[in-house]
């Protein structure tokens, strides 16, 4: 019984943290992404870029747009002809995609060490090799 609880109780702090964790990574990407859209017209075609290569690589060549509401701390995607909603509606997998892809590709006239633990978590294998492909194609980092 006392194991149980202990499971349970750690379980539930991890998951307490997972969640805190995944909230500060999406208030940076609203951020970073505001600045960008708001920003220079260099960084507006960043994430014009950007959003290309999404598409071009997780979305099946549909039309992708990243959308920060200014009354809300929530980026929106659009996909496709598809009505835009908040990108915390996407599959684990697909934001994952976005998460480890978008800082990659924003500093990608850089040359950075990433480390990256356990990417496949919640991917599809066959997505595991696209986001590979991006970073070898898309970037020149070191993973």
């Amino acid at each position: 019984k006392n194991t149980f609880l202990a499971k349970n109780i750690l379980y539930n702090r991890l998951d307490f943290f997972t969640k805190v964790n995944k909230i500060k990574v999406e208030l940076k990407f609203n951020h970073e992404l505001k600045t960008h859209l708001l920003g220079e017209p260099e960084q507006r075609e960043i994430i014009k870029n950007y959003e290309e290569k999404l598409s071009q690589y997780f979305f099946d060549n549909e039309t992708v747009s990243l959308i920060p509401k200014h009354d809300q701390d929530v980026v929106n995607i659009k996909i496709g002809s598809d009505k835009q909603f908040p990108i915390s509606e996407l599959g684990d997998g697909l934001q994952q995609v976005i998460i480890l892809t978008y800082e990659a590709f924003i500093k990608k006239d850089e040359t950075h060490a990433f480390f990256i633990e356990e990417p496949e978590l919640h991917m599809h294998a066959g997505m595991v090799r696209q986001l590979m492909n991006f970073y070898l194609n898309e970037t020149n980092h070191y993973y």
